[in-house]
């Protein structure tokens, strides 16, 4: 991690490539405290998923299993903006 960082979490998915699975109101990173913490935000995403299908809004198709998501440790700018340990930057742009 580099300097002027926070140790984080955050919860990524690789289908085309790596990119962040969770973002907020401002298409920014949302990081986590802990992996578990991440791993709990994929599992209520399926949960939600299960509870629509249950009630007739989504296809059994439609529930994403989240096979292609992954917790990773990063480092939290003071931007907003995350940083892997290959040193990508993930996040909107100043």
């Amino acid at each position: 991690m580099t300097k002027n960082t926070t140790k984080r979490y955050c919860l990524f998915r690789n289908i085309t490539g790596k990119e962040v699975a969770v973002h907020d109101d401002d298409n920014m990173p949302v990081t986590f405290a802990t992996a578990h913490e991440a791993w709990l935000e994929s599992l209520c995403e399926l949960e939600e998923h299960i509870r629509q299908f249950k009630a007739g809004y989504r296809d059994y198709d439609g529930i994403m299993f989240q096979r292609e998501e992954y917790v990773e440790e990063v480092g939290l700018l003071e931007n907003g903006r995350v940083i892997d340990a290959d040193g990508n930057e993930y996040g909107k742009r100043d």
